[in-house]
Parts: C-alpha cells; sequence; structure tokens
C-alpha cells in the first residue's frame, strides 16, 4: 500500500525532511547515489514504509554543481525485517550503500544524457526518471530467495 510522498527540490528538505546528513549534501552535492540512498530511507521512515524510493538528478537545462544534464541517481531502501521476511534482496544493478544496521540501501545511476537520438527535454528525463524508479522496485519485488531459481535441488 503507497503510505505517501515527499518532493524535495531544496537541499534543506533533504537535509531536515529526509534526514540526509549536511556533510554528505557538502560533500556530494545534492546529485549523488549516496544522497539518493539516505533519500529513499528518509522517506520510507517519514511515511512509516518498509519500502522507501527516490530521485535525484539534473533535468536542465543546464548542469547543477558540476553534474551534466540527464545525470540522474534512483534510490531503494528496504527495512531488513522486510527484507528477510520475503527473502528480498536488493537487484543487482544497485550499488549497495551501507547507512545503518536497520535498512538495505542501494543506488543506480542512470544516464539520460542529452543526444541526437533521443528527446532529452526535462520532461523526458523527469519521465525516465519516473519509469526506472518504477523498475527498480518492480526488479526488488521479483528477487527470489537464493537458491530457488536454475537449481536441480528438491
Amino acid at each position: 500500500m503507497l503510505q505517501g510522498g515527499i518532493v524535495s527540490y531544496s537541499v534543506l528538505v533533504k537535509e531536515e525532511v529526509l534526514e540526509v546528513p549536511r556533510e554528505v549534501l557538502q560533500d556530494c552535492g545534492a546529485v549523488d547515489g549516496r544522497v539518493a540512498a539516505y533519500m529513499a530511507r528518509g522517506a520510507a521512515r517519514r511515511c512509516r514504509a518498509q519500502l522507501g524510493v527516490s530521485t535525484t538528478g539534473v533535468a536542465g537545462p543546464a548542469p547543477h554543481e558540476g553534474k551534466d544534464v540527464g545525470t540522474v541517481y534512483l534510490g531503494l531502501a528496504l527495512h531488513k525485517d522486510t527484507a528477510s521476511r520475503l527473502s528480498l534482496t536488493l537487484p543487482p544493478e544497485a550499488h549497495p550503500h551501507e547507512l545503518d544496521g536497520d535498512w538495505l540501501t542501494g543506488a543506480l545511476l542512470l544516464d539520460l544524457a542529452p543526444d541526437d537520438d533521443v528527446d532529452s527535454t526535462r520532461q523526458h528525463i523527469r519521465d525516465a526518471s519516473l519509469e526506472g524508479a518504477l523498475k527498480l522496485t518492480y526488479d526488488l519485488l521479483l528477487t527470489e530467495p537464493e537458491g530457488i531459481v536454475g537449481t536441480d535441488q528438491p
């Protein structure tokens, strides 16, 4: 069941509402995999959910904090109790980020940089980010307990 959502364009909201540490924002900037992982965990905590998903990126029209237009990170956080109960793991394409002992957290970099063959407007980048976040969540929910797929064991 969907618990809620948080729109966090500002660094202040990322820090105060989503609990991204100020040092991480200062060291990495707002567009970074570690920030995305913290954002996902913060959203899950604030919404009292077991799963959190986030996006942070540069939709343009200009680069931001040294990151190119089309740089997008997807964050994913899953409470470890839920992960254990449902035998879920982070999808293999998600780079893990250890934030604390209670959450599985990770991030995935999407490169939606403009090129001549793809419509790379702000709206395209936002739509592709949302689609990527939904796919990452779907992939998480499809993970299976280790040893079930492709084994000949009874």
